[in-house]
């Protein structure tokens, strides 16, 4: 009896998985227009091309803070080197006995305008 039910519950997990997934799926076009729509409604001043690549989470020389800021998110440390200031933003890398909090993509800003870039973006999460 008790047997049937876990295979029961473990069948319909299985295939509620698979919906859900298909369903993220579909919703992935609908959650970048959902994006370009709120970014545009925060920044109405800003033109087509500079939604679309902060959307897309582009960053580049002569963007400012801001616009870093909607592209990435708040950065994991900042900090002030000279005449600029560092964002940077980390991973988290897993070693079974510790996690390792690490620097993978840096944002250089001067006169708060994006000046250079270090680092593999690609790493990010919400980049991939």
């Amino acid at each position: 009896m008790w047997v049937r039910m876990i295979i029961t519950t473990l069948l319909v997990a299985f295939v509620m998985g698979g919906c859900a997934s298909e369903k993220f799926e579909l919703q992935g076009s609908q959650r970048r227009a959902y994006r370009v729509e709120t970014i545009k409604n925060r920044h109405p001043q800003w033109d087509e091309l500079t939604v679309q690549k902060v959307a897309a989470r582009q960053v580049e020389i002569g963007m400012t803070r801001e616009m870093v800021w909607e592209a990435l998110g708040k950065a994991n440390a900042i900090s002030q080197q000279g005449d600029e200031e560092k964002w940077g933003y980390e991973i988290m890398i897993d070693h079974y006995t510790h996690i390792e909090r690490k620097l993978a993509y840096m944002v250089y800003f001067r006169n708060g305008q994006v000046v250079r870039t270090a680092g593999d973006k690609s790493k990010l999460s919400y980049t991939n």
